[in-house]
This record gives C-alpha cells, structure tokens and sequence, in this order.
C-alpha cells in the first residue's frame, strides 16, 4: 500500500523535511533521516541530489556556510549532507573528552577549519560540545606524549599543530583571568620550546632568508638546501612538504598545517601579558614631570600604556543564539540587519593553508586569494618582545637533547620583555614594471639540475634579507617624497644610485582600473574561461550523481520494487529555484574590463591533484575543484608592497627612537621589516612574520647583521593593532 505521503507535491514535502531538519540545533537532523526511512520512494525523494534544499537548511541551521560560499564554490546538496555528516561525527568526538582516539588528527583539523570558518555558529557549537576543555585536556596530557622520539622534545607534528591552533581561537580575556596561576605556569612550559628554540622548529611556511619562491625541483625530487648544521638539524629550517587531502564539502583540496610556533607564541604571550608589569614609585608620573635626559627613560603613565594594550589580544568571541536568531560578538548581539561575515578576517590564514604547504610547488600567477590584504599593517602597532640570554641561546644551538624544565625555563634562559612599537605606512607599486629593486633572483632558480648538484645554501637564498628584502647592506634605503612621479607609478628608483636605493613615494594614487589596466584584462580572460571548465564539471558531477540514482532505480525494478509512480525529480526545478544558491554555478561571479584574449601557454590554475568531476577512477564517486577555476583574487594593481615607519614622539622618549623599512613576500605574505637605531649604537634588526586573523602580528625577531644562513641569537615577539586617532605626532 502506497503512503499518502507519495502523494505530497515535493515542494510541501521538502518544507515538511526542512522543518523536521531543524528543530534542533546541537543535534543530527535526525527526524529528517526518520522521515527518509518510511520507505524508499520518501527516500528518494528526499536524498541530497533530488532535494539540495533540505540538505543545505539542514547544514546552514547548524553550521556556517558563508566562507566556502565565498572563498570556494557553491556547494550541492550532497556537498551539504557529506559537510553536516563530517562536522556531526567531529563534535561527537569532542564531547566524549577521549584524546587517546586514533583519529586525533582529523578530529583536530577539522576543529581547525570550521573555526576558519566561523561566522558564529561553528564555535557556538564547539562551545556547546565542550571543545575548549577537550583541547586544554589534549594540551596537558599529549603534547609531550613523542618527546621520547625527538631528543626529549615536543613534536611539531600536525595534531600538535592544530591543537594548539584550536585552543587559541577559543582562548578569551575572562579565560585568561580566571586562570588559575599553577594550570597558566603549567601550559607555559609545555609551550616554551616552540617559542624559544627557533634552531628545531620552523618559524614560516619557507625560511625568510629566500624571497623569491617556489623552490626548484630536480628529476621531480625535492632538493633540500642548507648550511652547516646545527645539532638540531639543518639550519635555516624547512618544511618538509606535508599538505594532505582535507575532505570539504565534496571537495578534497591540498590543505597543510600552520607553523606550531605562532599559535604557541600567541598564547605564551596572552598569559604573560595577563600580568601588569610593576610600576617602580619613583619614576616620573607624567613625561611632563620627567626631567630632559640624553637617553630614554620611562615614566608612569609609559608603563601604565603598556598594561593598557595586548599584544597577543585573543580572537574575537564570535557565536550564536538560535533562540533570537542572532550573531554574538563577546556575548554582545550584533545589529540584526548587519550581513558582515567575520571569517573574512581568517581569509588570509586560510589561503595560507591552500598555497603555502610546499615550497617546491609552482603556483599560477593568478590565486583565487590573497594570502596578505594590502593595506592591513598602515598605523600604529604595539606589542613586546622576548630577550634571552646570548651565552643560554648558544648553549641551545650546540646541545640537541632537551636540557629538561629546570634548564628550559625563563629565568634559566634569563628572558627579560622588552616593549615594541612601530607606526607604519604602506605603500603599494601599482606600475607595470615596478621599479623598487627586488633582491636578486638567486642562481638556482635559472638552474634546477646545478642546484641539485650544489646545495651550499649561498647559492640558494638571497642575502638582502639582512636588509628586509632590499638589495644591499642594512640601512641604504631611504624614503622621501615625490610630487610628479611617472604616469602610474608609486614607487620607482631614479637611475645612478649605485649604493643608495632611493625609494619615491606619491600617497596620492590609487588603482581605478580597469580600462588601461593590462592585469585586469589578463584577469578577465582567465575567469571567463576558469567559469567554461567549471560549468562543464558541474555538468559532469551532475550527470554522475543522475545516472547513480538512475542505476539504484534499474536495480530496484530489476526484482519487482520500481516506483509505482512519477518520481519526484520532475519537481526539482522549483526547488532549486528556490534555493539556488545551494546547486552551484557562477552567476555571481563579478567580472569587470573589457576583454582582451591573450594566449597564454602556462598553468593559468591553481593545481588540484585529487579533482575527479568526471569520474575517471571508478568506482568513486565525483570529486569537485577544491576552488572553482573563475574564482580568482581581484585586481587592485598592486605588484609590490612595502613599508616605512617611524616610532612617535612620545614612545621615542620612552623606549628608543627608531626607524623601519620592509617588505612583504608574495608567495606567503611573510613580512620583513628591518629597525634601525642610533641609541646606543647602530643595531639593525630584522622583524618576520605573519599578520595571524588581520589584527595580530607575530613573528621572530634576530640582528640583521648576521649571516642568515647560520643560527643566529633569536627569539620571539606579538604586536596588535592600536586604535590610534592622534596620528603620528612626530609631523
């Protein structure tokens, strides 16, 4: 006897599903999956190809959608139920506070990534399945747990990685106080070696002392370079290539694991700054009151500014209450008619984790993002930095074994914090052939076969990092001014300065595109043709998900069971117009010029090993791009970024006068900035690292003088935003 379900229209059906789906949020629609059982035909009729609709109410209810909607494609239902299954079975196995699982590090990666893509309901939920206690459990119990295989280290290994990733995006201000002193003192020491020890642990995605990147392969084998050893390992650092295969709504991109070092610098440096620094009673009150000294000297008020401000400030609390339907930020409701996704801050770090896994791999000139937002470092920046003794940190470089916590700690490395400020301003070259001299390309970039028959690391990397990435000795580079400078062009060298780089800046322009812009044709071209391939794999995926239906049907008939009427795909148009952007397609994707084909005979895409559309590895089903070709970054013109700065008046008074210059990488973002000063001698440093959700600057610190290519006396530093209205008051 048929159900008189069978003869529901489906789009009533779907609505029924969809509420059914979505009577809880902090569980599986399992009334949904109730309603499928009642028999075949409903089953169908509801599965993720024939009713995408429900299967994307289903996941957005519970999950936040909008950063793969953006960064990547437009999921289909399938892509949804597949999404909802993985992030179900992930907060299953966070509840149960088990970290001796066998799955540890997918459990731990995929936390990592919906908190990547937290729009406030991914954390609300992780919050809801105890997901902080689960990673502090994790952090106390097995960080250390293969020390025994690393000369009495920590490993660096990825669940290590994302655990204390994860315990830093849930890490709060009321945490941070309420943390009992012995629990803070106890994850400090199980942290500091990947804070301390830059000798053993990689400090950015490919050493700072190369600029110019990827690195070359020879036969197709990874030629690792390096200069004498230390008894850590080879130094500089490097990454041996770990980006693995991360299951995402259908997709299967190459997606590596973030540097273990800043995540454990963010949160030594959070629980040191929870401790205001003492304020000495006979110090000045007021600069006002402080008498003229040849020399920097503190006063109250300076100290009482440090203690004001963090370095380490912790991520945004972002969350979600299904009971009014509104986003909360630090538990406050946001305005209801706001549509701002606060993933987009985590954009660069995610691209990072797309691109940067490998330094031997070539990239397309044209990513789908950006892995630094230009613009994001103008303004004021403070923070503080670390400063070990030079004799322990020698003593570090020459003995691998781990010297235990009595040797390993911060007054046996006597670690003294020193306070950090930079006002920065910078400028983008916009020019087709931008003119601020780039550090030489090393040799082994013209000769892979040489490279692989001489790994002395001074063939490989360019020296000019001692100069944050200028060509010549630290501190040749000037900034002045320049009221006319050439048509379309903001930064540019005027011939005969041989041993000075002269660096012109006009402030004043701006990227308009896109009619006279040669990279915003070359950028149409590509998408008009990345939106033809993609339309022909959603073809492809289509087809494969019909005919799989079509073949559990024949199966079914095949012994009597068909349906006994129309089934209900004939209705699937509605609902997709209903709900389309659940299936896929590129009908948003902006493009802007005119158009102008160019042939181009080089890789145009970003590289996606494991894409199957079309199904060429049967009996697997399709697997989808892990980013649409046509997504591709905007054009802003920018083909170079630098910096200047300077520290203010006031802060000079107080803890030294400096002038800065840098640099940003394009392959991963890192940035370099060199600081000079004349107090109380010439003492270039360099400055490197990465900008970690668009407001926090993390990074090492070591004396630009030194040769790159050996350990160098070197340690770590935080730096955040400052809301600063009063501009630099040096002008």
């Amino acid at each position: 006897m048929a159900s008189p379900l069978h003869a529901v229209p489906h789009e009533i059906l779907s609505n029924i599903a969809i509420f059914l789906a979505n009577i809880t949020p902090y569980s599986p629609p399992t009334d949904l999956l109730a309603l499928q059982a009642t028999d075949r035909c409903i089953h169908n009729a509801l599965n993720p190809h024939s009713a995408p609709s429900v299967w994307a109410a289903a996941f957005r209810f519970r999950f936040d959608d909008a950063a793969v909607l953006r960064r990547n494609f437009h999921p289909n239902g399938r892509d949804y139920a597949d999404q909802l299954r993985q992030y179900s079975e992930t907060l299953a196995a966070v509840r149960t506070l088990n970290v001796l699982r066998d799955d540890m590090d997918e459990v731990m990666r995929n936390v990592y990534t919906m908190l990547l893509d937290n729009n406030g309901k991914n954390r609300a939920q992780l919050e809801a399945n105890d997901a902080d206690r689960f990673m502090d459990i994790f952090v106390r119990t097995r960080l250390w747990a293969q020390a025994h295989v690393h000369e009495g280290w920590p490993d660096a290994g990825c669940t290590n990685t994302y655990a204390l990733w994860n315990l830093w995006f849930l890490t709060t201000l009321d945490k941070l106080r309420g943390e009992v002193r012995a629990h803070r003192e106890h994850l400090v020491a199980l942290i500091l070696p990947y804070v301390l020890n830059p000798y053993r642990y990689h400090q950015a995605e490919a050493p700072p002392s190369h600029f110019h990147l990827p690195l070359p392969t020879h036969q197709g084998n990874i030629v690792f370079p390096h200069s004498l050893p230390s008894a850590h390992g080879p130094y500089p650092v490097y990454v041996d290539p770990q980006p693995i295969a991360l299951p995402y709504f259908g997709a299967m991109p190459q997606f590596s694991p973030p540097p273990i070092t800043a995540a454990a610098k963010l949160l030594y440096f959070a629980r040191r700054e929870v401790i205001p620094l003492d304020i000495p009673p006979h110090l000045p009150r007021t600069r006002a009151e402080a008498p003229p000294a040849s020399e920097p000297q503190p006063t109250q008020e300076d100290l009482v500014e440090i203690n004001n401000h963090r370095g380490a400030e912790p991520p945004l609390r972002v969350t979600w209450d299904w009971e009014s339907d509104r986003k909360l930020v630090n538990g406050i409701p946001t305005n209801p008619q706001s549509n701002f996704d606060d993933s987009t801050r985590w954009d660069a770090d995610y691209w990072r984790r797309r691109f940067c896994g490998n330094a031997w791999q070539s990239q397309p000139k044209w990513r789908p993002g950006k892995v630094y937002i230009p613009g994001s470092m103008d303004g004021l920046w403070q923070g503080r930095l670390v400063f070990p003794n030079e004799a322990a940190m020698r003593n570090l470089v020459e003995h691998a074994p781990y010297p235990q916590l009595q040797n390993f700690n911060e007054t046996s490395l006597r670690l003294t914090h020193q306070p950090l400020f930079m006002r920065l301003k910078e400028y983008h070259a916009v020019s087709t052939n931008p003119s601020v001299p780039l550090p030489p390309t090393s040799s082994h970039l013209n000769s892979a076969a040489a490279a692989a028959a001489n790994d002395d690391l001074s063939e490989w990397s360019d020296l000019s990092m001692r100069n944050a990435w200028f060509p010549g000795g630290p501190g040749n580079v000037s900034f002045i001014n320049h009221r006319h400078p050439p048509r379309n062009s903001l930064l540019y060298s005027p011939p005969g300065h041989a041993r000075n780089i002269l660096v012109t800046v006009d402030e004043a322009y701006r990227h308009e595109g896109c009619e006279n812009c040669e990279m915003c044709r070359e950028r149409e071209a590509l998408v008009r043709k990345g939106m033809e391939l993609d339309q022909a794999d959603q073809e492809c995926i289509s087809e494969a998900y019909s005919e799989d239906c079509m073949s559990i049907e024949r199966m079914f008939e095949s012994v009597g069971l068909g349906r006994d009427q129309v089934g209900p795909d004939e209705e699937e148009e509605s609902g997709m117009d209903e709900d389309e952007d659940f299936v896929g397609g590129d009908a948003d994707v902006e493009v802007g010029g005119v158009l102008e084909e160019e042939a181009k005979e080089e890789l145009e895409f970003l590289d996606d090993p494991n894409a199957d559309a079309d199904c060429q590895n049967p009996p697997t089903r399709p697997v989808r791009r892990g980013t649409d070709r046509a997504r591709v970054e905007q054009c802003d013109g920018v083909r170079d970024i630098i910096f200047s700065g300077t520290t203010d008046r006031r802060h000079a008074l107080a803890w030294n006068d400096h002038t800065f210059y840098g640099r940003v990488r394009p392959w991963d973002g890192l940035i370099g900035i060199l600081r000079l000063s004349n107090w109380p001698r010439p003492n270039p440093v360099f400055f490197y690292g990465y900008l970690v959700g668009d407001e926090t600057f993390v990074g090492n610190w070591r004396f630009a003088a030194l040769d790159p290519n050996i350990p160098a006396w070197e340690s770590a530093f935080v730096m955040s935003r400052r809301v600063d209205d009063e501009g630099n008051d040096d002008d």
